[in-house]
């Protein structure tokens, strides 16, 4: 399937280990090819902004897409990618996008995104340092 036909589509920091190896999670839990992970480093500039973000935007925080929506970065993706999981996984993104959660959800995503890079592990972030993550733009 070709990448302008998916419903939904998860953007993710190539250079940071931990977010391929959950953009690569998402994958095996998708029921069928209608999704698809894309790094910004493999869009460009180009591709980022026909997409609605820029690299350095897509380097702070990943970003779910999917077709006449506008784009959503950070827990909101997050909470994207697992509701296209289907199953429990569909609940757990709900949860995770639900009113009463969203501030708590978008905290926490900031404050690992943010400290990536200092999480140990063979998985953990080459970014030598993150900027804090702002607020999404959009809301799904």
């Amino acid at each position: 399937m070709r990448q302008e036909e998916l419903r939904g589509r998860f953007v993710y920091d190539a250079d940071c280990g931990i977010c391929t190896k959950g953009s690569l999670a998402f994958t095996r839990h998708w029921s069928n090819a209608d999704y698809g992970i894309v790094s910004h480093q493999s869009l460009g500039a180009q591709g980022c902004a026909e997409l609605g973000f820029t690299p350095s935007e897509a380097q702070q925080a990943a970003y779910w897409v999917s077709p006449g929506r506008a784009p959503v970065r950070g827990h909101a993706a997050v909470a994207a990618a697992l509701k296209a999981c289907g199953g429990w996984r569909w609940v757990l993104g709900g949860i995770i996008d639900a009113p009463v959660i969203r501030s708590a959800s978008r905290a926490v995503y900031g404050f690992v995104a943010a400290n990536r890079h200092r999480l140990p592990g063979p998985d953990a972030c080459v970014v030598p340092s993150a900027s804090p993550i702002a607020s999404p733009t959009s809301e799904p």
